[in-house]
């Protein structure tokens, strides 16, 4: 018999690592609240630091990255089927993007 692995992780971890993931993520309590000037401050730093043109702190729930501070995008939150994250929450480790990839879903995120 062979079991599918996700990340060196069989399912059933990859799901209750997940699971405690969201319950954290409730108990912080701060999805969809305002954005902050402690956070945005982070974001002009990463930008500065790395010379970029996108900073951002986002919190991944189950069905969407949100941003509680962003610069060089429009948008609030994204989908997380169209997010380079939704890797991240797999995996880990961290996830390095270089150079942004031409899959399919990828596109939305970079207007």
């Amino acid at each position: 018999m062979v079991v599918a692995r996700v990340f060196g992780k069989s399912p059933s971890e990859a799901i209750q690592r997940d699971n405690a993931r969201l319950a954290a993520l409730q108990q912080l309590d701060i999805l969809d609240t305002p954005r902050d000037e402690g956070f945005e401050r982070i974001v002009r730093l990463i930008k500065q630091i790395f010379s970029i043109d996108i900073g951002i702190v986002s919190l991944i729930d189950a069905h969407r990255q949100w941003y509680k501070a962003c610069s060089g995008l429009s948008a609030d939150e994204v989908s997380l089927e169209d997010t380079f994250c939704r890797c991240v929450v797999d995996c880990d480790e961290p996830v390095i993007v270089r150079t942004p990839p031409r899959m399919h879903g990828f596109q939305n995120i970079l207007r």
